[in-house]
C-alpha cells in the first residue's frame, strides 16, 4: 500500500544578494528537487536590488 500524502510544502527560497532571477530559480529547484530545469521562454520579472537603512536588499517579483 502506497504512503498517504500529509502535508506538502511549495518550493521557493530566497534570491541571494547579487543573483538573477534565472540563477536562484535554477538553484532553488535543485535544492528543493535534486534536478536541472531548462527555462522556456521569457518571464515577466521585475527585480529590484536596494538600500534600506543602510543594508543592502535584492527582491525580485
Amino acid at each position: 500500500m502506497r504512503g498517504l500524502l500529509k502535508d506538502w510544502c511549495s518550493l521557493g527560497g530566497g534570491v541571494e544578494f547579487g543573483e538573477t532571477f534565472e540563477e536562484a530559480i535554477h538553484r532553488e529547484i535543485f535544492e528543493g528537487l535534486g534536478c536541472q530545469i531548462t527555462i522556456l521562454n521569457n518571464s515577466t520579472v521585475c527585480e529590484n536590488i536596494f538600500e534600506h537603512y543602510g543594508i543592502k536588499g535584492h527582491e525580485v517579483i
